[in-house]
């Protein structure tokens, strides 16, 4: 059973969608901040406008089941504070059709009756035990005239026109973005607002769970409010563990939700032991260097760095919090020379630098401190295994993998062979 909240006018601020004028930047003519229309020509009334005579000396007009009166100052008097029903004016516009929106501030249960002027009226329901609105409605009113009395001096009451059901909100449209960042206590995720139903105070954020479509009785964090998009952080997860999550919209109509994404947090043990990262291949006709993490944890590469040919400052590749091994895994990156044909790969999986088949290599593999970790060179022409005119598609590769430098065949991502053909002397 519902129950009605005796005040709740500041709670709403909601608008249409497509409103066909600018605002007003002066706010001159226009205190509530609402379109003023361009032309007469945009007026057209509504098909199922209501014309009234509204007299000042009794009698009302039902609009969202509530009556309407006009008092003998003058006034629209519309509610009484036991329930949201308010009306708000939007200033001078031309006609009924040219009341376009829906006012954030200045909602009362009275306000001064003016010829030519345009207004809104709102009714909202709330059921108190969910703290949710369960319908909002508006309707849009203008005023024609005064009508006044024989001598055309004392004001008797108004002709109105109005709109009953002008416009209902809708629930808001979201879709969740793709989780990132994703380490062993925290992940990164978020959200696109497409619709906010109509209401510019459509709260988003997203929600998370170890269990299937979670909600915001799970886990939650907020992101403001509003259309656009917006990334939040979890924090606080458990280790080396799967997590679903979506992002979610709220706003007087109820809560709609994207759809869900899941993701793996990482080992507990995640950390800088550098000690356990090795170069562990590379090819100089796929042009790709792969570095595999020996231990028994996932390890971050943020901060560490790839150079070539001895030049200690000339970074060739850095690693950012993205870059993380799993334990006994591989990281594997290509050259530059190499993105048309890797278009599913991000950019920083790519080292700024060739990587010749036949020519001198030195790469090497600094922790963030600058301290060398690893390196691989080699010296002149035809170490990669053939001529010039037949290079087969041989790497150097340690076999197995963080053994022995060895010619073997390519495995990128994967596990080297235990044998491989002894490097060639120079």
């Amino acid at each position: 059973m519902l129950v009605i909240l005796a005040l709740c006018v500041a709670a709403i601020s909601c608008r249409k969608d497509t409103p066909s004028t600018p605002i007003d930047p002066d706010n001159t003519e226009n205190p509530n901040n609402t379109e003023i229309p361009d032309s007469p020509t945009d007026c057209i009334d509504p098909e199922d406008a209501i014309t009234v005579n509204l007299r000042n000396d009794g009698g009302s007009v039902t609009i969202l089941d509530w009556p309407l009166k006009i008092s003998t100052a003058n006034n629209f008097e519309y509610g009484n504070g036991s329930v949201c029903v308010t009306i708000v004016s939007v200033g001078e516009v031309s006609g009924l059709g040219c009341v376009t929106s829906i006012p954030q501030t200045g909602w009362s249960h009275q306000v001064a009756v003016i010829p030519g002027c345009g207004y809104v009226l709102r009714f909202a329901q709330r059921n108190e035990a969910t703290d949710s609105y369960i319908a909002i409605k508006y309707a849009r009113l203008y005023v024609v005239r005064y009508l006044l009395n024989a001598t055309n001096e004392g004001i008797l009451g108004a002709e109105i026109k109005y709109q009953q059901n002008w416009y209902e909100l809708e629930p808001p449209i979201v879709s969740t973005g793709i989780v990132t960042e994703i380490a062993s206590t925290k992940a990164m995720c978020g959200g696109y607002v497409i619709s906010d139903g109509g209401c510019v105070d459509t709260e988003r954020g997203i929600c998370w769970s170890t269990s299937e479509e979670p909600t915001v009785n799970d886990n939650y964090a907020l992101n403001g409010i509003g259309i656009g998009e917006y990334s939040i952080q979890m924090t606080n997860l458990a280790p080396n563990t799967r997590y679903y999550v979506r992002a979610y919209a709220k706003n007087d109509m109820g809560i709609s939700y994207g759809v869900q994404r899941t993701f793996k947090t990482l080992s507990a043990g995640i950390g800088n032991d550098y000690s356990v990262l090795f170069l562990n291949e590379l090819n100089g006709n796929d042009k790709f260097i792969e570095i595999y993490n020996m231990g028994y944890y996932d390890l971050s590469l943020e901060g560490m760095y790839l150079t070539k040919d001895g030049v200690e400052d000339d970074i060739k590749w850095i690693g950012d919090n993205t870059h993380v091994i799993p334990a006994f895994g591989y990281l594997v990156l290509y050259s530059i020379d190499m993105q048309a044909d890797h278009p599913e790969l991000a950019e920083n999986m790519f080292f700024n630098s060739g990587l010749s088949a036949k020519k001198t290599i030195r790469f090497a593999l600094h922790m963030p401190d600058g301290t060398l970790r690893d390196v691989f060179t080699r010296g002149s022409a035809g170490v990669w295994g053939q001529s010039a005119s037949d290079v087969t598609p041989l790497s150097y590769a340690r076999t197995p993998d963080g053994g022995d430098w060895k010619l073997a065949d390519p495995t990128p991502g994967g596990a080297n062979p235990s044998f491989g053909e002894p490097i060639p002397q120079e």
